[in-house]
């Protein structure tokens, strides 16, 4: 079958934005939350679930 033939190129460009935020910024929880409030669920996916969703506070880098 034939696909969307920027497939890939869409893909890359999607990974070197992550790269690219993940790189310039420093991550953050918000205040009043730590590593420890975190409950991990079972779930069927290829990854464990969160019972609150993960939130995160951009600030950027200083090098």
């Amino acid at each position: 079958r034939r696909g969307c033939p920027g497939i890939g190129f869409a893909t890359r460009l999607a990974e070197l934005a992550l790269a690219n935020m993940l790189c310039h910024f420093d991550w953050e929880l918000p205040d009043g939350q730590d590593a420890d409030s975190f409950q991990v669920i079972e779930s069927s996916g290829i990854s464990p679930g969160l019972v609150c969703p993960l939130t995160l506070v951009a600030k950027p880098f200083e090098a």
